[in-house]
């Protein structure tokens, strides 16, 4: 079940810390991480197919690539149409 927590320091500091400009840059580097690569916004939940004839057919509506923070930030950054591409960092 959703909970909302006010009022509690710790956290707080973290909302202040991640909302400084800089800081999530600082703390991933120029280390790539995962991302999720879509053509427009819909990031829906796949697996791959056991069933190897099936599987060759079978387009994933999404892919997974990899790129730096920054790279994701820049892309994240830019106003996009709902049939655009979209990546969801990992």
């Amino acid at each position: 079940m959703p909970f909302i927590v006010r009022n509690n320091p710790d956290v707080d500091d973290v909302v202040v810390r991640w909302n400084t400009e800089g800081y999530l840059e600082k703390i991933f580097g120029e280390g790539e991480f995962h991302a999720e690569h879509s053509v427009n916004n819909h990031f829906m939940y796949w697996r791959k197919l056991s069933d190897k004839k099936q599987a060759k057919k079978y387009v994933p509506p999404t892919d997974m690539v990899s790129m730096t923070y920054k790279e994701w930030t820049k892309k994240a950054a830019v106003k996009r149409e709902v049939e655009s591409e979209h990546w969801y960092f990992r």
